[in-house]
């Protein structure tokens, strides 16, 4: 979990730094020097900071989507890098096992050769007791699950915790915001000018703390989760 702390403590620096910029900007009526030009100075109209706050949606939901692919990547080589058989997985990582396989098939065979391969695929691994490994890449490169698209939000998170067995309910309706902002800009139902009039700064800053709490709450859930192998089965 050192990769995901690291990253995670590194994106919310550069955010940090842009917030620092965003509040000086607006509150301490920040202006433009042009030292090869007689040291003229402009002023930030309303417009170019309400698009500077628009751009803070994205990298909020981009800290959102990257800590948890980072904290799956890690879940997947621990399990992985363990060699553990089948019979010895939880029953939450069989299942997204077995539906990896299920996907893979369905995309790479013919639909009469799906149950054929799925038959192989026990009597190699489950019936000779091979070890399963399932990177993180390799599993969302046929499951379209994995693949977040702008849809995370806290809800999809714990949805997502189920599915792997971690131990975590919280609820962020400002998670469900960030998400709601990022996706409204990106797909063009808003513009950046538009978006940014909307949210103060102070609202902007408060989006940002419980974000990151938010987040720093599903670190710990996920370094639980690993130190304590509960992809293993329970005996």
């Amino acid at each position: 979990m050192l990769h995901v702390r690291q990253s995670f403590s590194d994106r919310i620096d550069e955010i940090n730094l842009y917030y620092k910029l965003l509040s000086d900007i607006i509150k301490r009526e920040a202006q433009l020097v042009f030292p090869n030009e007689n040291d003229i100075r402009e002023n930030f109209n309303v417009k170019v900071s309400s698009i500077l706050k628009s751009s803070a949606n994205l990298q909020l939901y981009n800290l959102v989507e990257s800590t948890i692919s980072n904290c799956l990547v890690e879940i997947h080589l621990s399990f992985t890098n363990e060699t553990i058989v089948y019979s010895n997985l939880s029953d939450e990582i069989q299942k997204l096992w077995v539906k990896f396989h299920y996907d893979y098939f369905k995309e790479t065979s013919n639909e009469k050769d799906i149950l054929h391969n799925l038959k192989v695929l026990i009597d190699t691994w489950v019936t000779n007791t091979l070890p399963v490994t399932l990177t993180y890449r390799e599993f969302t490169k046929y499951n379209a699950g994995g693949n977040f698209s702008g849809n995370l939000d806290s809800k999809e998170i714990r949805k997502l915790s189920e599915k792997y067995g971690i131990n975590f309910d919280v609820k962020c309706d400002e998670i469900g915001s960030i998400k709601s902002r990022r996706n409204k800009l990106a797909h063009g139902e808003i513009s950046f000018e538009e978006q940014g009039r909307q949210d103060s700064i102070e609202y902007m800053i408060v989006l940002k703390d419980r974000a990151v709490d938010f987040l720093n709450q599903f670190i710990r859930a996920v370094d639980d989760y690993i130190s304590n192998t509960k992809y293993r089965r329970v005996v």
